[in-house]
């Protein structure tokens, strides 16, 4: 082998191969900035998402969601369908399937799959909302102010206990 680099032109040879080695790296990670703002529509209702990072694999996308935890011993249902949206608000602006998404925590990286079980529940959870924000009857069912601060929806809630909530009853 170090008779191979005694020639400058394997060596520049050499030296090509790891540069197109390194750009079809670069190739398969996108790194998705701050402005990857993904707007759909769903049952006649905007859907807007910003993924954490979007790695390119092959013909298709991957969104990666960070989370800023260690891995519970149950995925939490809002970590899937938060990483589901992503999956179909790529899946429609992108005209691809998704195969699957990645959750990646402080100590661990789970992919989610992309099934119709979880895209009915996504579905299920939307129409809910939509429902919930049509009839104006947002009444928390806790005391909880901790799970009120955790909640990703304590913002618009105009019942939340937390400190970014609408309104302290």
């Amino acid at each position: 082998m170090a008779h191979y680099f005694n020639n400058p032109l394997n060596i520049y040879l050499f030296i090509i191969l790891l540069s197109l080695i390194f750009l079809l790296f670069l190739s398969l990670t996108i790194q998705a900035t701050s402005k990857t703002i993904l707007r759909a529509e769903f049952n006649n209702v905007q859907i807007v998402g910003k993924p954490d990072i979007i790695l390119r694999k092959k013909d298709t996308l991957i969104p990666v969601e960070y989370k800023n935890m260690n891995k519970p011993h149950f995925i939490y249902d809002s970590h899937k369908l938060q990483l589901y949206t992503y999956i179909y608000l790529l899946e429609k602006t992108k005209n691809i399937s998704v195969p699957y998404g990645i959750l990646k925590y402080n100590d661990a990286e789970v992919k989610i799959k992309n099934s119709h079980m979880i895209r009915k529940k996504w579905e299920s959870t939307v129409e809910s909302l939509i429902k919930m924000q049509n009839s104006g009857n947002r009444k928390r069912n806790h005391n909880n102010k901790r799970k009120c601060e955790k909640c990703e929806f304590s913002v618009l809630c105009p019942d939340s206990l937390s400190q970014g909530g609408r309104s302290r009853t």
